[in-house]
C-alpha cells in the first residue's frame, strides 16, 4: 500500500470564511443539493450534525486555554465543521485561525509547477507553528488520494516534499503543537475506500465515537509486552514468516485525545480520530525473512505478494498483477521502517482499499512500513514516499507472548 508525501501548507489557502461566496460543487465538490443517492445525502447531513454535537467536546479535551493560536484545517466541504470548531475555540479563549486545503492546488502543485519551484519550498509557517500554534485541528481535505497516486511526476514531487519535511523535523520534535486529525466521512472517500458512502459513514462514526479508554489500556499492555521483549515474530495463513530485534525504541500508543502538557516527539502529540494503534520502529538492520499476503493496492490491485528481506533491505519481490508498480514502490521505499497494531474494534474491512489510513487502525491488523521512520526513533531518514503491507490475518508473538492472533487482539 503506497503512502502519500505529507502534504504542507505550500498548498493550503488561508481563507477568509465570510468571503466565501461561491457555490461548493463549482469547485469539484459535492453538496447537498447535487444529485446523489438518498442514502449518502442523509449520511452527509448526519455527519454535519453529528460533528456540531462533537466540536464542543474535542474542544474541551484538547485543554484549549485563553490565548491559544488554533489552527483549524480542513477542504471545501468542510468549511461549517470548521466554523463550528472555531466558535467553540472562541469560546474557550483561544484564537482560531481557518486554514482551506484545496485539492486544486494539490492536483496543480503535482502537475504544472516547475520542478525548481517544488525544490525551493518555503518552510517558514512549519517553523513558526511549530513554535506558536498550541492545538492543529485537520479535517479531510476532500482530496482523491488514489488518482494522486497515479500522477506522472508524483515520485519527483514527493522527493521535493520529503526534503522539505525533513528540513523542519528537528523544529516540528522541539515544537509545542497537539495534533488531531478528524476524518470525517465525505464522498469523495467513497473512490478511495471501496465503500458504498453510507455504509463507510456509519463505520467511520461508530469509529470516532467508540470506547477510547478501552482502547488506550490494551494499547498500554501491548506497550509493556513490547518494552520488556527483545525480539518480534510475526507470522500469516498466506506465509509470512518474518522477524525482527525490537532495540530501546519507543513504542507510542495512539487512542483518543493528545492531552494538554503532553511532550514528546510531533508523532507523540499527535493523534486522529477514528484512532487506535500502537507504533514503533524496530532495530532495521534486524529485518529478516518474508512477507506475505493475499491482496493490496498499487495502480491496481495486487494479488499475491511476496516480499524478502534481509538485514532490513527488499531483496525479492513478486506479485501476482501490478509486479511492476510493487518493484518501483519498494524501491522508492528502502529500508524497513516500523509496524502498526491496529486497536480499533468499529474499523473493520474485508479487503484492503485503495488509499484507507483507517485500516491500520482495525482491531488486529498488522501494518508492515518500509520508508522514513525517524520520528519514531528509527534512523531512516525521510523520502518521497514509502511502502506498507497490510496483513489482515497476523500473528505476533513477541519472545514467545503472543499479542495478536489471527488478526485479533488477544
Amino acid at each position: 500500500m503506497d503512502r502519500i508525501a505529507r502534504i504542507g501548507p505550500a498548498v493550503t489557502l488561508a481563507l477568509a470564511l465570510t468571503a466565501l461566496t461561491s457555490p461548493l460543487h463549482a469547485q469539484g465538490y459535492p453538496t447537498l443539493g447535487d444529485p446523489m443517492p438518498d442514502p449518502s445525502r442523509a449520511s452527509l447531513a448526519e455527519s454535519v450534525q453529528r460533528f456540531n454535537a462533537l466540536a464542543p467536546k474535542l474542544v474541551k479535551s484538547a485543554g484549549i486555554k485563553a490565548g491559544d493560536l488554533v489552527t483549524i484545517s480542513g477542504g471545501l466541504l468542510m468549511v461549517r465543521e470548521m466554523e463550528a470548531l472555531g466558535i467553540e475555540v472562541q469560546k474557550a479563549g483561544g484564537r482560531p485561525i481557518l486554514l482551506l486545503d484545496s485539492p486544486r492546488l494539490t492536483q496543480n502543485l503535482y502537475a504544472e509547477v516547475p520542478q525548481q519551484y517544488i525544490d525551493k519550498q518555503s518552510t517558514s509557517y512549519e517553523k513558526f507553528a511549530a513554535q506558536n500554534v498550541a492545538v492543529a485541528f485537520n479535517l479531510p481535505t476532500g482530496e482523491d488520494f488514489a488518482a494522486l497516486r497515479r500522477t506522472d511526476r508524483r515520485s519527483q514531487v514527493d522527493q521535493s516534499l520529503a526534503k522539505a519535511d525533513a528540513s523542519t523535523a528537528p523544529a516540528r520534535n522541539a515544537g509545542i503543537t497537539r495534533s488531531l486529525f478528524i476524518g470525517i466521512p465525505t464522498p469523495s472517500d467513497s473512490a478511495s475506500i471501496q465503500m458504498d458512502y453510507a455504509a463507510f459513514s456509519a463505520m467511520s462514526w461508530s469509529a470516532i465515537e467508540a470506547d477510547y479508554s478501552a482502547m488506550s489500556a490494551k494499547g498500554q499492555e501491548i506497550k509493556r509486552i513490547l518494552e520488556g521483549s527483545k525480539k518480534l515474530h510475526i507470522t500469516s495463513p498466506e506465509g509470512t514468516d518474518f522477524t525482527v530485534e525490537l532495540g530501546k525504541r519507543p513504542v507510542i500508543v495512539s487512542a483518543g485525545l493528545v492531552p494538554a502538557g503532553t511532550k514528546g516527539s510531533e508523532v507523540a502529540r499527535s493523534a486522529g480520530l477514528p484512532g487506535g494503534t500502537v507504533r514503533f520502529a524496530p532495530i532495521e538492520t534486524s529485518a529478516t525473512g518474508k512477507i506475505k499476503a493475499a491482496e493490496d493496492q498499487c495502480d491496481q490491485p495486487i494479488r499475491d505478494e511476496s516480499v524478502e528481506v534481509q538485514k532490513g533491505m527488499p531483496v525479492a519481490i513478486s506479485a501476482a498483477s501490478d509486479e511492476e508498480c510493487l518493484k518501483n514502490s519498494f524501491k522508492n521505499a528502502g529500508r524497513f521502517g516500523s509496524v502498526v497494531i491496529g486497536l480499533n474494534p468499529a474499523i473493520r474491512f474485508t479487503h484492503v482499499p485503495s488509499y484507507g489510513p483507517q485500516l491500520e487502525t482495525s482491531a488486529g491488523v498488522v501494518s508492515l512500513s518500509f520508508g522514513a521512520n525517524q520520528g519514531l526513533g528509527g534512523s531512516n531518514p525521510a523520502i518521497g514516499g514509502g511502502w506498507t503491507v497490510p496483513l489482515l490475518h497476523a500473528t505476533i508473538e513477541a519472545d514467545g507472548k503472543t499479542i495478536v492472533k489471527d488478526g485479533k487482539l488477544e
